[in-house]
């Protein structure tokens, strides 16, 4: 939590525009953390063999889409929460996404367990 709320007042206070922010961000992950892991992998006795092999084109399509749809997008209008609003307002709206969806999800009548 303290961490959290540090990177949030950090936020807040130095970016300006979270598509740039969230871009070099990504970019610095990608170039640095790509390799990281590409390593890890490589010299890893559990895993054996090409890593993207065992990986069809849909599935890596699908990889890209839910990493773009539901991570970067969701961060980028986070960071447009903060900005707009405070950061208090935008981390409440995010720990009160789960309760509310559970909520229509009963209101709709739809099955909520297992």
């Amino acid at each position: 939590a303290l961490f959290y709320s540090a990177y949030v007042l950090l936020v807040r206070a130095l970016v300006r525009d979270p598509l740039q922010f969230f871009s070099f961000l990504g970019a610095y992950v990608l170039l640095l953390g790509g390799p990281a892991v590409a390593l890890l992998l490589h010299f890893s006795p559990a895993y054996a063999g090409p890593f993207w092999a065992s990986f069809s084109p849909e599935v890596l399509w699908l990889l890209l889409l839910t990493g773009l749809l539901d991570n970067a997008l969701s961060q980028f209008f986070w960071a447009q929460g903060v900005l707009l609003t405070s950061p208090t307002v935008a981390t409440a709206g995010l720990g009160l996404t789960i309760p509310l969806s559970v909520a229509s999800d009963l209101l709709l009548g739809h099955s909520v367990g297992p």
